[in-house]
């Protein structure tokens, strides 16, 4: 999928007051400050307490970087866009699910990190970003 960077092993989150609810807080990559949008909020999952073991998939969003926080994330992949089966409009996809990859070991979901924020959201971060000392 374009727009996807790396992968980093979860550190510390420090906070960001007035952020939107799916926004964990900031960190620190390689002297960027990058929020980090928590995927279980996103998707309604039971929050919990970050783990050494979880990760960071750095992303490309619409004005900056962001950080995913995922339970783990065990490689990334090139794949062609003839490989992607597009679902959009597809009954019971979120609309953050652009399309699916058949594998091996099972179907991978494809998703659009642009979207994981609403326009109201993005301004909120924004605006949470601009008032912080260091900004």
């Amino acid at each position: 999928m374009e727009g996807v960077r790396e992968i980093v092993r979860a550190v510390a989150i420090s906070a960001l007051p007035e952020a939107p609810p799916i926004v964990a807080g900031v960190i620190n990559v390689r002297g960027a400050i990058v929020p980090v949008l928590d995927m279980r909020a996103r998707f309604g999952v039971e929050p919990r307490q970050l783990r050494p073991s979880e990760h960071f998939i750095i992303v490309e969003g619409d004005q900056r970087p962001v950080a995913l926080r995922v339970d783990r994330a065990v490689e990334m992949a090139q794949v062609e866009d003839a490989e992607v089966e597009r679902v959009t409009g597809v009954a019971g996809a979120t609309p953050y699910v652009v399309g699916a990859l058949k594998m091996p070991d099972g179907l991978v979901l494809i998703h659009d990190p642009r979207a994981f924020l609403s326009e109201a959201e993005s301004i909120a971060l924004n605006t949470a970003i601009a008032s912080q000392p260091d900004a």
